[in-house]
């Protein structure tokens, strides 16, 4: 089981405005789309920050 997976079940709300959850997604999606995620976490919080 990956970390989103331990993070939600099937029945969680995503909770859009949660910069944790939001990254998590992020690398999961990154992950299962290109079966590697190779962006430091900065990457991701500097996204974030222009939301």
């Amino acid at each position: 089981m990956g970390n989103i997976e331990r993070l939600i079940a099937n029945s969680t709300v995503i909770d859009i405005d949660s910069e944790v959850m939001l990254i998590k997604l992020a690398q999961a999606m990154i992950q299962m789309e290109n079966g590697k995620q190779p962006y430091p976490v900065e990457t991701f919080k500097k996204a974030f920050e222009l939301l």
